[in-house]
This record gives structure tokens, C-alpha cells and sequence, in this order.
């Protein structure tokens, strides 16, 4: 009996172990097939945790002229914020990355729908669209006077689903049944 006992404690452990860091692990978006009014392009991904964004490498692509035509925003040369609105803006989520190195100034706005706080925050089986509108755009100026501001025409956020942790903790479950069992005919 005292075997039975030890032997759940360990399988409850091993369990406890597995599952805990999965909770904390950030999750990479990826932009998909953004395109730009002006025919430019918008590319990279960013890693969210579980409060903040912990990386991020999106290069824009622009034809409006020297200084503003690439740009690539990391966390060496920008900042990345996050905003949540309600029912009164219409249920959104605002991605800013914005970079104020004079003499440029850069700032991609994302904007995509909310219902739950969770588009963000956890894995999607598929992809979350941008809201496309007065704040999803690409800005940039530079002290010799070139800039540009042009919105977002297209496209949509992914992210890689992990395997279900559901099914590591059957896979385990049904391992021990049948250790148990061998164990106790034997």
C-alpha cells in the first residue's frame, strides 16, 4: 500500500513539474500579408509574456524616399506598448511600436479586435485580422523634412498552436495505469 502511495506522489510530481513553466511561456505573433496604402510592406514578429512584450524584429518597407523607406523596429531602437479599449472605442487592442532616436521618428500602430483580453495573451488556431482604419498606420519623419503616413491595408496576425497539454497529461495517465497494473500482477 505504502508503494501505491509513493508511486502517485512521484506520478502527482513529475504532473506539477511538467505543467507549471508551460503557463509562463511567451507566445511569437507573426505578421502576415500587412501591406501598406502606399504599397509598401510590413514584416516580423513580436513575443508576448504573460504582461509585456519580450522581443520583437517587424521591418517596414516603404517607397516614400531616403530615411523613411526600411525601418526595423527592435528593442535596441524602440519601444512596444499595448492598449486596451472598451465598449465605448468598439472593443480593440492597440500594438504601438514607436522609436524617437532624432532626427527619426518611426511608429507602426496595429489595431485588433478584442472581446476577452485572450487574442493577445494565448495560442489561436487561426489567424487574428488587424482592424483596418484611422489607427492602423505606419508613420515616419526625419529631420531633413521627409516623412510619411500611410495606413495599413491588409492583413492579419499568426501564431504556431502548441501541442495541448491535455494530451501530455492522458499520455502520462495512461502510462501510469498501466505501469500500476504491471506492478501489481507482478
Amino acid at each position: 500500500m505504502k508503494k501505491i502511495f509513493m508511486f502517485l506522489f512521484a506520478q502527482a510530481m513529475l504532473l506539477t513539474v511538467l505543467l507549471v513553466p508551460a503557463a509562463a511561456d511567451p507566445v511569437t505573433w507573426y505578421l502576415s500579408g500587412v501591406t501598406l496604402q502606399n504599397g509598401g510592406t510590413a514584416t516580423g514578429s513580436f513575443e508576448w509574456s504573460e504582461y509585456n512584450f519580450t522581443d520583437w524584429n517587424i521591418t517596414v518597407q516603404s517607397p516614400a524616399g531616403p530615411g523613411v523607406d526600411v525601418f526595423t523596429f527592435t528593442p535596441s531602437n524602440s519601444l512596444a506598448a499595448i492598449s486596451f479599449f472598451g465598449p465605448e472605442l468598439g472593443y480593440s487592442i492597440q500594438l504601438q511600436f514607436l522609436t524617437q532616436t532624432w532626427p527619426h521618428i518611426n511608429e507602426l500602430l496595429l489595431e485588433l479586435p478584442w472581446r476577452d483580453y485572450t487574442p493577445i495573451f494565448l495560442p489561436q488556431p487561426g489567424p487574428l485580422p488587424l482592424l483596418l482604419g484611422n489607427y492602423c498606420f505606419y508613420y515616419a519623419f526625419t529631420a531633413s523634412d521627409v516623412s510619411i503616413q500611410t495606413n495599413i491595408t491588409g492583413g492579419q496576425l499568426t501564431t504556431a498552436v502548441p501541442e495541448p497539454s491535455l494530451m501530455v497529461l492522458l499520455g502520462i495517465s495512461v502510462m501510469s495505469l498501466v505501469g500500476l497494473k504491471r506492478w501489481w500482477r507482478g
